[in-house]
């Protein structure tokens, strides 16, 4: 047989696959692409934000998730959807789900909100009867867009699967009449609508007298029948915003998000025309003075299984007594502080309350690597760490879900009690010397250092409140009384029970803060502050009596700091005659913060007549509020006996009503010996020369604040003349003219610091550069002892770059590159400009002089400006490819700078 020609030939390549042994049949894994396209949509909609495709087969799914969900903010991204959608793409349209068109202006403050043009209203009109399928449509700006959808016509052929609108718009035009929204019936779909409005300083404050709005037409709008969720946010104290809650009469849910200052929503929640079927309720009072309180109201809804109450002024113990009544699965409390005694209660009381959320700031804590590192609960003296305890136990037994917050908080109590507690090998050791013949010896190492050391230790530890060691109980109870804080009356009468029980803890009090407003923060030179100054005082409760009082300070020996705020007898008690001359020898600073209502008036110096007995007190701070309280409280002075001037005080500051009121200057003439004053005048109309002009003229510190922007003021020329002496000036620029810069501001006067606040944000002032440049050139209205210049301007605010942006700018219709609409320049004026700044700063530097303020964060927003429009004006010089490319580097740059 002859030789196989193929034999060691390599074998062609077929198409066909070689016959290979039968295997048994594998079965196949369902893959992600096999399901329905229906079960594929439903798996997108729950990943709202995945935009990379996982398969070339899910890209169209992708795409479509991708558009469901647009946020614009701008009209020139609103332009560019609208020619995506009409011309390019016209299947995008019912992609599209939830719409957001934003446009309100983010740029400098003064500058006006956007308007849209007839066009680009036309524009947003036709985009949104193109988006068929939209669900949840924001809208943010003017009326004229809000306009758009709540229009008749509009309404009657668009979107039909339109189900939750959210409207937020300036404050200075109508949001609230409920004749704006009768058409909004005609939208099949829709159920959630949130109203919401913003404010800036200009705007007025709504008159709470106002007439409610009417249509023009004079036909009443019929109920709308189809809203049954309704969130209000803004003034709602408008008689108007009652006409709008009535005009829908099947409301399951209702939000009130007060900012009024006078707030009183109990009308709008008695408007509701089904208080039966109302099943969620948000009851919220936003930097509000006061809120009255709503417990008769919320007894109509008899429905109601969810509420939320946020901000510890809209519920009172009353509410409590309240609650139980209602049908509440789920109660939110939302505030700074409440009562952990009162929710226990309630707790016992409401058979139906199923879950308790308590969303409170000093629960938030964390777990530390060290004992150092450890950030504790703050409990306070209304919620403290037993109180909290027993609530967990009761809501076991009553079977109410606590919330995540108070659990985790009470978890990492334990933790930290577990960590202070010495293992059992510890203890063993520790305890083996006492069984020898040197038991007596001590096995504590800090406790052999002499007490003034031990005092010294925890003096730096000042966090350190638990016990470390029995033998150093001590210098622990030491840092725990140093600084006691009180804003209870109750809290108040069990330090005085302890103090009467156990004498020597009073030697340890050295720093005393009362605030019985419901507020433990510290005072701010901030309008917010001003505002909550006028809201009533706490009720004046029998306990502690006066005597407890005075026996409180008669323990309290090396008291040297006293903080009382919205406590009237607490502050009546420190300035009366018994405690003044008798105790609190080493008392050195004395606050009274809105604790004048036991006075016949803030500024009687008859008040303050006995301060002159501490032998130490040096500081004195009035905070008045803008009316006082009147009150009956007697001074143990006669009302004919003349007062004997105080040579002891160093330092006086003042706050309030200051022009309007004569009795500051005898205050002022009062303490005839301070060398530091500090006015801080609230007036509409400020004119402090009377003041001034009674000071002593020793004065070396002179600090001039306006916590509110006045009407009108007088400059204080002729009065600064009086003070030969003065070292530091912090004054506003509308206070001070040119006058006092060339005949008062110069040699020999001693000025080391010198303040001046916004000199371009008033046109009348004169003040202007080259007076502050003289006092640093050299000549004859040079200061030569001045170290330190400080001035304020408005700094403007930097906004976004290209980096922020991937490199892609933002272009207009023309397309051309233009800055993002969130920078805010500096506001320089003819008198003070750009370049008087970098003048004055290379003035400041060749003096020697430090120049700070926020000038130097103007200078610093407004050369990233200048950087960022020249990158923009070589992006408008460029092609397409070109800015790509340009692009690209930027990104590139930036990657290797991070």
């Amino acid at each position: 047989m002859g030789k196989n020609k193929l034999q060691g030939a390599r074998r062609p390549k077929s198409a066909m696959p070689l016959p290979r042994a039968a295997r048994a049949p594998s079965r196949r894994r369902t893959q992600l692409t096999d399901l329905p396209v229906e079960v594929l949509e439903q798996i997108w909609s729950e990943a709202p934000y995945s935009t990379r495709p996982i398969s070339r087969l899910l890209l169209p799914m992708t795409q479509a998730n991708l558009y469901r969900r647009i946020d614009l903010s701008s009209l020139g991204r609103i332009s560019s959807l609208y020619k995506a959608v009409s011309d390019n793409s016209p299947d995008m349209a019912w992609r599209v789900r939830d719409l957001s068109l934003d446009i309100i202006q983010a740029a400098a403050r003064g500058q006006p909100d956007i308007e849209p043009s007839a066009h680009e209203l036309n524009q947003i009109r036709h985009l949104l009867q193109l988006l068929i399928n939209i669900e949840d449509l924001q809208l943010r700006g003017t009326a004229s867009l809000s306009d758009i959808v709540l229009d008749q016509k509009f309404a009657q052929d668009s979107l039909r699967r339109l189900q939750t609108l959210e409207l937020w718009q300036r404050a200075a035009t109508p949001l609230f009449g409920y004749s704006r929204y009768q058409h909004l019936s005609l939208y099949p779909e829709l159920r959630r609508l949130k109203l919401e409005s913003y404010y800036k300083l200009a705007d007025p404050v709504p008159s709470t007298n106002a007439e409610p709005v009417t249509p023009e037409s004079g036909d009443v709008p019929k109920v709308n029948s189809t809203i049954t969720s309704l969130i209000l946010r803004g003034r709602l104290s408008d008689p108007s915003v009652v006409d709008l809650v009535a005009h829908f009469d099947s409301l399951i849910s209702l939000a009130l998000r007060d900012i009024t200052p006078q707030s009183n929503l109990s009308p709008l929640l008695e408007s509701v025309k089904n208080p039966a079927e109302l099943t969620t309720l948000e009851v919220c009072s936003i930097a509000t003075d006061r809120f009255e309180p709503v417990d008769d109201a919320l007894l109509r809804f008899e429905s109601l299984e969810t509420l939320q109450l946020s901000d510890e002024d809209t519920f009172s113990p009353a509410t409590f007594e309240v609650l139980p009544k209602l049908p509440l699965q789920t109660i939110i409390f939302e505030c700074s502080d409440i009562s952990v005694d009162l929710v226990q209660d309630l707790v016992r009381q409401s058979e139906t309350l199923m879950s308790l959320h308590l969303h409170l700031p000093f629960l938030d804590a964390e777990e530390g690597r060290t004992m150092d590192d450890w950030h504790l609960p703050r409990w306070t003296d209304l919620f403290d760490l037993e109180g909290a305890r027993e609530l967990q136990d009761l809501a076991i037994d009553y079977s109410v879900e606590i919330c995540e917050q108070l659990e985790d908080a009470l978890d990492l109590e334990d933790r930290f009690e577990e960590i202070l507690r010495p293992k059992k090998s510890e203890v063993e050791t520790a305890n083996f010397p006492l069984l020898t013949a040197t038991s007596s010896a001590p096995t504590d190492s800090l406790s052999q250092l002499p007490p003034q050391v031990i005092e010294r230790i925890f003096a730096y530890a000042s966090d350190l409140k638990e016990p470390i060691s029995k033998v150093l109980l001590a210098g622990t109870n030491t840092n725990l009384y140093r600084a006691v804080r009180l804003h209870t009356y109750e809290a108040a009468e069990r330090f005085c029970r302890t103090i009467a029980s156990r004498p020597r803890l009073g030697r340890l009090v050295e720093e005393l803060f009362v605030d019985f407003g419901g507020s433990d923060e510290d005072d701010s030179d901030s309008d917010a502050e001003s505002e909550a100054s006028s809201r009533a005082p706490a009720p004046v409760r029998a306990n502690p009596t006066h005597d407890d009082l005075v026996r409180l300070f008669a323990a309290l020996p090396l008291l040297k700091e006293v903080t009382i705020k919205n406590a009237s007898r607490i502050a009546g008690v420190i300035l009366s005659r018994t405690v003044c001359t008798r105790f609190l020898r080493n008392l050195e600073w004395i606050d009274l913060r809105e604790s004048f209502d036991s006075f016949r008036s803030p500024w009687d110096v008859r008040a303050y007549e006995h301060l002159r007995h501490y032998p130490e007190l040096y500081l004195l701070e009035l905070h008045s509020p803008d009316k006082s309280v009147a009150s009956s409280f007697i001074l143990d002075d006669d009302d004919e006996d003349e007062t004997e001037p105080n040579y002891e005080l160093g330092v006086l500051k003042l706050r309030g009503n200051l022009s309007s009121t004569t009795g500051v200057t005898h205050l002022v003439t009062h303490f005839a010996s301070i060398h530091a004053l500090t006015l801080d005048d609230t007036s509409i109309r400020q004119d402090l020369n009377s003041i001034l002009l009674c000071a002593p003229d020793t004065l070396s510190e002179l600090v001039i604040l306006q916590s509110r922007v006045p009407q009108s003021v007088l400059p204080v020329d002729a009065a600064l003349a009086r003070f030969p002496h003065l070292e530091e000036l912090d004054i506003p620029d509308d206070m001070i003219t040119p006058f006092a810069f060339e005949t008062f501001l110069r040699d020999p006067l001693p000025l080391t610091t010198l303040h001046i606040g916004c000199p371009t944000l008033r046109d009348e002032t004169q003040l202007s550069a080259r007076h502050l440049l003289a006092l640093l050139r050299p000549g004859p209205r040079k200061l030569s002892a001045l170290e330190s210049l400080e001035i304020e301007i408005y700094p403007g605010e930097i906004g976004s770059t290209l980096e922020d942006h991937n490199g892609v700018p933002l272009v207009d219709a023309q397309g051309e590159c233009q800055m993002w609409p969130d920078w805010a320049l500096p506001l320089w004026g003819p008198r003070f400009s750009l370049a008087d700044a970098e003048k004055l700063e290379k003035a400041a530097k060749k003096a020697g002089v430090e120049l700070s303020g926020s000038i130097l964060d103007a200078m610093d927003v407004d050369d990233a400006y200048t950087r960022e429009a020249k990158r923009l004006d070589q992006l408008n010089g460029l092609d397409e490819a070109g800015r790509r490319l340009f692009a690209r580097l930027i990104l590139f740059n930036a990657t290797r700078a991070f």
